[in-house]
């Protein structure tokens, strides 16, 4: 299981035969040297079960992955055409574009390595891979296709993807070139839908939602609430989320409702630092509080709405009952991540001032027949997206069932 991005909540769910033969694999090769023992150490008393590819990559294979630039050029694009337009010169630029050279030498270095663990005499009964389609996916999967040919390959879908993010949805020459796995674990029935959008053969099981599994447990804590709370979630980008706490104020000053019944529980993203985020802002109101609380779960227990970019805890946050104003880029496109199957009853999308100032009120003035409405939405998001954990869905996951 490629451990890069995976959240160790199946770990804590399997059975202890399950725990025996399950190992990740972590992504060690472009870390801070100065970091690497510390994690070494940590991983050898952690319980779970760790293959570092390190162990396996020999330096004729870092010199091939960094060598890669040199190759690239010698490859010679034939003329392509395609609506009367000719792409050759896209191709080549895309080719010779250097933006992203570490995802690519962690590519190179992956394949290398399930090439390197086939000669050492592994076997590999079934590799699973946190599936989004870029090129370390790819690399994954064609990988275990050329040296594991017989082991079962599983992409791990987890959330459901924005419809402009491409990559995420196989296509048929995909599967011609062997880089996608042989079947999709979807987190739930709604996602079925979009995955199989441009390859409607593709193998799908379904599997519990690891990562949302508070879904299901999830338990409202405003008992004690005065005012009207709003949770708002900030982008990783400085730049946007000065924009979005500036809008958030000049509307709360001008919307009929009192500053005095409503409150702006502002929590900047995981990479960012609430000390920066506030040396780029004037004195915020009273009524604006930036919270140093990491959980997105505690903070959503109190909160009457949820305001955030385009974020999967919007999804999450319908699912508890929450409704949600999604903010959508002014200057470009948004990544959406919020499907047509759901109802509008749940959630606005705003562009501008006004757009923003108008969702406030509808929540915040929402009836009590609205909400029983909104009740029976909030269940079918989470019947649709959130797959309850299960002892069945997890052996479907690990192809034990």
């Amino acid at each position: 299981i490629d451990y890069d991005r995976w959240y160790g909540s199946l770990w804590d769910n399997l059975s202890k035969e399950q725990k025996l033969e399950t190992f990740f694999v972590p992504t060690l090769v472009l870390t801070p040297f100065k970091d690497i023992i510390s994690l070494y150490k940590r991983a050898q008393l952690n319980v779970r079960n760790y293959i570092f590819k390190e162990n396996y990559i020999t330096l004729k294979d870092v010199i091939f992955a960094f060598g890669y630039k040199k190759r690239v050029k010698r490859i010679k694009i034939d003329k392509i055409s395609l609506l009367g337009y000719e792409l050759s010169s896209l191709v080549e630029e895309e080719l010779n574009n250097n933006s992203d050279i570490n995802t690519i030498i962690e590519s190179i270095l992956t394949y290398r390595f399930i090439d390197r663990f086939q000669k050492a005499g592994k076997n590999v009964r079934l590799a699973i891979d946190w599936f989004e389609g870029q090129a370390l996916d790819k690399a994954w999967n064609m990988g275990f296709n050329n040296y594991f040919p017989n082991t079962k390959k599983i992409g791990y879908r987890p959330t459901e993807s924005f419809p402009i993010y491409l990559s995420s949805y196989p296509i048929p020459i995909e599967r011609e070139a062997h880089v996608i796995p042989d079947v999709m674990a979807l987190q739930a029935k709604g996602t079925v839908f979009t995955v199989k959008e441009f390859l409607p053969n593709l193998d799908t099981i379904l599997i519990p939602s690891f990562k949302s599994q508070y879904v299901w447990e999830f338990k409202e804590n405003k008992l004690s609430q005065s005012k009207y709370m709003v949770l708002v979630t900030l982008p990783i980008s400085i730049n946007y989320s000065i924009l979005i706490i500036n809008r958030l104020i000049k509307v709360c000053n001008e919307i009929s409702i009192k500053n005095n019944q409503i409150k702006l529980l502002v929590k900047p993203h995981p990479t960012q630092s609430l000390i920066k985020i506030k040396n780029n802002l004037p004195e915020l109101p009273k009524y604006i509080t930036l919270t140093k609380e990491k959980s997105f779960v505690k903070l959503l227990s109190s909160a009457n709405l949820l305001i955030t970019e385009a974020s999967s805890t919007c999804l999450e946050a319908m699912a508890c009952g929450i409704p949600v104003i999604m903010m959508e880029n002014e200057e470009g496109l948004t990544y959406d991540p919020i499907p047509n199957r759901v109802s509008e009853k749940l959630y606005r999308k705003v562009r501008t001032q006004d757009h923003l100032i108008q969702a406030l009120k509808y929540f915040i003035k929402l009836t009590p027949e609205n909400m029983k409405q909104q009740q029976i939405e909030y269940e079918r998001v989470r019947e649709d997206y959130f797959e309850p954990m299960t002892q069945e869905g997890i052996n479907r996951f690990l192809d034990t069932y």
